[in-house]
């Protein structure tokens, strides 16, 4: 019955959206709000002159002054005010999100609204809004970075092919300009790292219960951190430090001896991206992710810590484009792996560069700069170009 509400609001939201009058603004709503496609968008939108800029709870103004932003070029909306974040999306010329916004109503033929999404990685598990169920489409146009990946992801956003936008993400910026030597050291990193950032198997509730699984096999996902045990003290014999980044429903500890933990809070307080976080590593072990299709713009190595692999993939599921192909690094559990991923690191590696480029030529990944500014100036052209009125999406 719930669910049945909650689109029916959503589908009255929309009705109710194709009616009013749109201001000069922009809404920006990402999921954690420091997510880094909204904070590079964020950056482009906060120096645009034309209009508003409202921030659904925008991170501080330290933080917003670290990545680039100041504070009094946007305005905060905190989301337990829905009355008001509902007005402001009505209100919206622009909106962008990263997972979703008020249950994705119709946008208005006066309205572009921008699904930036937060990853186009190997991990299944259906449509991107799977309760909504309304004809409509749930956003004006969607980003993607893997042209290969267009069709699938068109798909599961309920998206029309031609809506999607080729551009990269955003958050590629982040990698590009990493993150300076004494900032790093603030944080115990006093030499060049690795980051392990595995994804969650199990999301957990504010409670410590287990809001949904991902996995089949529970001991294999509460084992991850104690299989790299020996990874992590070969690559500090190696003069290299280990970062492990949980996710943030991660409810298993990823805590690995000898490896340095940095949470969301810790980037936070530190006025670090995630993403600035990676841009400075030496290497990354992924696992079923999005983030080491990303990376891959860095060229620099990846291997991989899947030892869960079958407990994953009969859980949650992959998607055929980015995991059914062979990998462009290591995988840790196989004889050598390591060291082939220690060789990479110092440069010794002849078969890895090569297969990152194969993977990336695979993936059609966009790997131009300034994607931040490039999916800010094709949303302000579309507006241009439809003369503000965009294609339906009743």
């Amino acid at each position: 019955m719930e669910s049945v509400v909650n689109r029916l609001l959503t589908y009255l939201i929309g009705l109710i959206n194709q009616y009013v009058p749109k201001s000069s603004s922009v809404l920006l709503v990402g999921t954690p709000p420091e997510e880094a496609n909204i904070v590079e968008i964020g950056r482009q939108a906060s120096r645009w002159r034309g209009g508003r800029v409202y921030w659904v709870d925008a991170p501080d103004d330290d933080y917003l002054a670290a990545l680039g932003i100041r504070g009094q070029d946007i305005v905060r909306i905190l989301s337990r005010h829905r009355g008001r974040v509902l007005w402001r999306f009505l209100r919206a010329r622009i909106v962008f999100f990263t997972h979703g916004v008020l249950g994705q109503p119709a946008p208005a033929p006066t309205q572009l609204v921008v699904n930036l999404w937060h990853g186009e990685g190997p991990k299944g598990g259906g449509k991107l809004f799977p309760t909504r169920r309304l004809k409509s489409q749930p956003a004006s146009m969607m980003v993607g970075q893997c042209s290969a990946m267009s069709d699938y992801m068109a798909d599961l956003g309920d998206i029309d092919p031609g809506r999607m936008r080729w551009l990269g993400y955003p958050r590629s910026d982040q990698l590009r300009r990493g993150v300076a030597a004494e900032r790093l050291e603030a944080l115990g990193i006093e030499r060049p790292y690795v980051v392990w950032m595995p994804t969650y198997r199990r999301a957990g509730t504010p409670e410590g219960g287990v809001a949904w699984s991902n996995t089949t096999d529970v001991a294999s996902d509460e084992g991850l951190g104690s299989g790299l045990v020996d990874a992590v003290g070969l690559l500090q014999d190696q003069g290299l430090a280990v970062i492990v980044k949980p996710h943030p429903l991660d409810i298993v500890n990823r805590e690995v001896p000898g490896a340095i933990t940095i949470d969301d809070g810790t980037l936070r307080r530190a006025g670090i991206g995630l993403y600035e976080l990676l841009g400075s590593a030496a290497g990354l072990i992924s696992d079923y992710s999005a983030v080491w299709v990303d990376f891959l713009v860095t060229d620099r190595p990846i291997a991989f810590h899947v030892a869960d692999e079958p407990a994953f993939r009969s859980g949650r599921g992959a998607l055929p484009p980015a995991f059914d192909m062979p990998l462009p690094g290591p995988d840790l559990s196989a004889a050598g792996a390591l060291e082939d991923f220690i060789r990479d690191l110092s440069g010794t590696a002849t078969a890895w560069p090569a297969e990152r480029a194969r993977v990336r030529a695979a993936l059609g990944l966009h790997e131009e700069p300034g994607s931040a500014e490039r999916v800010w100036r094709t949303v302000l052209s579309e507006l241009r170009r439809c003369g503000g009125r965009c294609p339906a999406a009743m």
